[in-house]
Protein backbone atom coordinates (compact mmCIF):
# COMPACT_ATOMS: atom_id res chain seq x y z
CA UNK A 1 0.00 0.00 0.00
CA UNK A 2 2.84 2.23 0.74
CA UNK A 3 4.23 1.35 -2.67
CA UNK A 4 0.76 2.48 -4.36
CA UNK A 5 0.62 5.46 -2.37
CA UNK A 6 3.85 6.81 -3.70
CA UNK A 7 2.97 6.22 -6.90
CA UNK A 8 2.31 9.60 -9.06
CA UNK A 9 -0.63 11.10 -9.52
CA UNK A 10 -0.86 10.86 -13.12
CA UNK A 11 -3.36 8.87 -15.28
CA UNK A 12 -0.38 6.15 -16.05
CA UNK A 13 0.33 6.17 -12.55
CA UNK A 14 -3.02 5.67 -11.12
CA UNK A 15 -3.46 2.42 -14.03
CA UNK A 16 -0.36 0.51 -12.59
CA UNK A 17 -1.11 1.65 -9.02
CA UNK A 18 -4.54 0.32 -9.14
CA UNK A 19 -3.30 -3.19 -10.77
CA UNK A 20 -0.55 -3.21 -7.87
CA UNK A 21 -3.08 -2.80 -5.38
CA UNK A 22 -5.97 -5.43 -7.10
CA UNK A 23 -2.61 -8.03 -7.89
CA UNK A 24 -1.87 -7.93 -4.09
CA UNK A 25 -5.34 -8.53 -2.80
CA UNK A 26 -6.34 -10.84 -4.83
CA UNK A 27 -3.73 -13.13 -3.25
CA UNK A 28 -5.51 -13.11 -0.17
CA UNK A 29 -8.74 -13.59 -1.26
CA UNK A 30 -7.63 -16.46 -3.14
CA UNK A 31 -5.91 -17.94 -0.49
CA UNK A 32 -9.11 -17.45 1.76
CA UNK A 33 -10.97 -19.19 -0.84
CA UNK A 34 -8.77 -22.29 -0.96
CA UNK A 35 -8.80 -22.46 3.02
CA UNK A 36 -12.51 -23.08 2.81
CA UNK A 37 -11.86 -25.69 0.41
CA UNK A 38 -14.82 -28.69 0.68
CA UNK A 39 -12.19 -31.39 -0.70
CA UNK A 40 -8.04 -31.71 -0.72
CA UNK A 41 -8.45 -31.93 -4.83
CA UNK A 42 -10.27 -28.60 -4.40
CA UNK A 43 -7.59 -27.22 -1.91
CA UNK A 44 -4.91 -28.24 -4.11
CA UNK A 45 -6.75 -26.55 -7.31
CA UNK A 46 -7.18 -23.29 -5.46
CA UNK A 47 -3.88 -23.06 -3.94
CA UNK A 48 -2.26 -23.78 -7.40
CA UNK A 49 -4.11 -20.04 -8.70
CA UNK A 50 -2.85 -18.41 -5.58
CA UNK A 51 0.73 -19.71 -6.79
CA UNK A 52 0.24 -18.74 -10.17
Amino acid sequence: MKLVASMPNTIEGKVVANQIMRSATLVGANYRAACRARSSAEFVAKISVVLE
